[in-house]
């Protein structure tokens, strides 16, 4: 019996409209409507359609009042940066 593989996470960090859900949705060939995480305080789970054992994370926007200024505990607007469930980080930047 095959053992299930978890799929590749990739997050989506950046600052308020820079186009991180863009992003995703250009890489991904979507054209329609995403839910995006910068309308949530969650990350938004995006599977990638030409490969299910890639998901992206559209995470929400961080700033200087929404980043944690404590080092220690990873996360962004508390939300923990899972180490087993993410792989790699794209930031996506505005200048």
């Amino acid at each position: 019996m095959a053992r299930e593989v978890p799929p590749v996470g990739i997050i989506v960090l950046g600052r308020k409209h820079v186009g991180k859900t863009s992003v995703i949705k250009a890489l991904c060939g979507l054209g329609q409507h995403l839910e995006c995480a910068s309308s949530s305080v969650e990350p938004v789970l995006i599977p990638y359609p030409k490969n299910k054992a890639i998901v992206f994370w559209d995470f929400p926007s961080f700033g200087s009042e929404d980043v944690c200024n404590d080092s220690l505990t990873d996360s962004i607007k508390g939300i923990k940066l899972d180490t087993e469930l993410y792989e790699c980080a794209l930031l996506v930047c505005d200048d």
